[in-house]
């Protein structure tokens, strides 16, 4: 069953719409399958290819599945900057680098949204749980993961009764109060 939408509209939109660096926009739409796609053509130079200190400008293709939508030309309009607005964060991600680290590179893989803003982070905080806290520095040697777990998890040794497991005591009720108890 067809949905109503007003494409025409938005195709109406692009023909008129431009941006200055020779960047331009294409609709491809099916409307007997109720299916459109909006490609973002960006002129901008390949930030993972070519020689370092050399760019090379090409048009890059973004995708962007039309909503089944009937948007006026003012909301289309909106609709088509916000593509072009993630379009240009997307390669904003990839050229941004903090000594040769792109920290906002944005994820290409199969089932990933490319134009999400990631941030690189390290691997002892990407395998934080809710709630866990970061292990203190004098204690990651031995601790799984770089995860305090909290004293009756990894033993309470002596160099885990540090930063890591005062941090983690303050996010357990029970456990702050009960040391509270003792210290009084």
């Amino acid at each position: 069953m067809n949905r109503p939408q007003t494409w025409d509209e938005l195709e109406r939109c692009i023909t008129r719409l431009t941006y200055d660096d020779g960047s331009r926009f294409e609709l491809q739409r099916d409307d007997a399958a109720n299916y459109a796609v909006l490609y973002v053509y960006l002129h901008a130079p390949n930030s993972y290819r070519g020689a370092p200190g050399r760019r090379i400008n090409r048009y890059t293709r973004h995708e962007f599945v039309v909503p089944v939508a009937t948007y006026n030309y003012e909301n289309w309009r909106r609709w088509v900057y916000e593509r072009l607005c993630s379009a240009a964060i997307h390669e904003v991600g990839e050229w941004f680098m903090d000594q040769g680290v792109r920290v906002f590179a944005p994820h290409h893989g199969a089932g990933e949204d490319p134009y999400v803003q990631w941030q690189l982070g390290t691997q002892a905080a990407a395998n934080l749980a809710p709630g866990q806290h970061p292990v203190a520095p004098e204690c990651s040697d031995h601790c799984a993961y770089g995860v305090c777990s909290g004293p009756e998890l990894c033993g309470g040794c002596c160099r885990c009764l540090g930063p890591c497991v005062v941090a983690w005591e303050r996010s357990q009720p029970a456990a702050a109060e009960a040391k509270e108890g003792a210290d009084q």
